[in-house]
């Protein structure tokens, strides 16, 4: 990926979430953070250290955005620590990690669906474990995981279905 067209993707990928989805709050459990589908789709053949730089980036403008401290950014850095580790996990013994993208014609749409939802889960369990700092309320910790994993993840599977004609590449 061509370096201005990651910088234009991750600024709209930010205005995105501060100006529209920082909007929705339903009674605290539900916060789509869907900013994390720009690191989803961050091409695998990126190196880690690229990865973790950028992720770190894109949680730290959230955070002066919605002046969390350093929530999202702890949250988006780990996600990206772990995600090779999911990669390597949901990848067939005979795919490339180190390819230029995932194609949605190679590795089907069932993939790319369930990576996003566990993707999203990673971070949003980061995210609320990290706010919360503490494990003693685990049951809201798990509750607000979930339903705003699932509230983003309908916002992705929606943005992933909408760019299906298109056969989007990860």
């Amino acid at each position: 990926m061509k370096t201005g067209k990651l910088i234009l993707y991750f600024t709209l990928t930010c205005l995105l979430q501060v100006l529209i989805f920082n909007e929705f709050l339903f009674s605290g459990f539900l916060n789509p953070y869907v900013y994390i589908l720009f690191l989803i789709l961050l091409p695998p053949s990126l190196s880690r250290s690229s990865i973790l730089l950028i992720s770190f980036a894109m949680g730290l403008v959230i955070d002066i955005f919605e002046n969390s401290a350093g929530v999202h950014a702890a949250s988006c850095t780990a996600f990206a620590y772990l995600r090779p580790v999911l990669l390597n996990v949901l990848l067939k013994k005979n795919q490339d990690e180190t390819r230029e993208s995932l194609n949605l014609g190679e590795v089907g749409f069932i993939f790319i669906a369930i990576y996003c939802l566990l993707s999203v889960l990673i971070h949003h369990f980061f995210l609320f474990a990290i706010e919360a700092f503490s494990f003693e309320h685990l049951s809201t910790l798990l509750t607000r995981t979930v339903h705003s994993s699932l509230f983003s993840f309908l916002f992705i599977l929606l943005y992933l279905l909408w760019n299906l004609r298109k056969r989007p590449t990860l």
